[in-house]
């Protein structure tokens, strides 16, 4: 299982459904991974389900929504 430490990096949404969504990130995510994703003072949490590499230090992922709520920030 892999350990990744808590750290903040930027990316792309680029869709978003009732069941998940699309990312663009610079470094490999792999499946079952979970991640938080805020955007628009919400929060998504997600399952990786898929990642592909695009090219140098950008791959683009799929994710499986797990909840979706309003941030406290």
């Amino acid at each position: 299982m892999l350990t990744r430490s808590e750290n903040e990096m930027r990316v792309l949404v680029k869709d978003v459904s009732k069941c998940g969504m699309g990312l663009v990130v610079h470094e490999q995510l792999w499946p079952e991974e979970r991640v938080t994703v805020t955007f628009m003072g919400r929060q998504a949490v997600a399952v990786v389900v898929r990642c592909r590499r695009l090219g140098k230090g950008c791959y683009e992922c799929g994710a499986k929504l797990i909840s979706f709520e309003s941030s406290n920030a």
